[in-house]
């Protein structure tokens, strides 16, 4: 685990097609966020995969089952965003 956030945890992986270390956000499918529920359902943040920019974190998958959504993104062994910012 690299991260722990208020809906979720940031573990450390390796994409097997993409062959690099990525970021796995595992956000706990709730109630309460219902309306992320909506966003990735939605097929909205699949646009994000096609996005490759280097002032933009790479999105490579948005997976989800019954108990988790699962959102594959570039990693930065630096830290996070905010971080990176409070750092500036």
């Amino acid at each position: 685990m690299v991260g722990q956030g208020t809906v979720g945890s940031v573990r450390l992986a390796e994409h097997k097609l993409a062959k690099v270390k990525c970021a796995l956000k595992v956000i706990k499918k709730t109630e309460s966020n219902h309306d992320l529920e909506e966003i990735i359902t939605s097929g909205d943040l699949n646009v994000l995969e096609s996005i490759i920019h280097p002032n933009i974190a790479r999105i490579y998958e948005i997976l989800h089952d019954e108990k988790n959504y699962y959102i594959v993104t570039e990693y930065f062994e630096h830290g996070d965003l905010f971080y990176f910012l409070s750092k500036r």
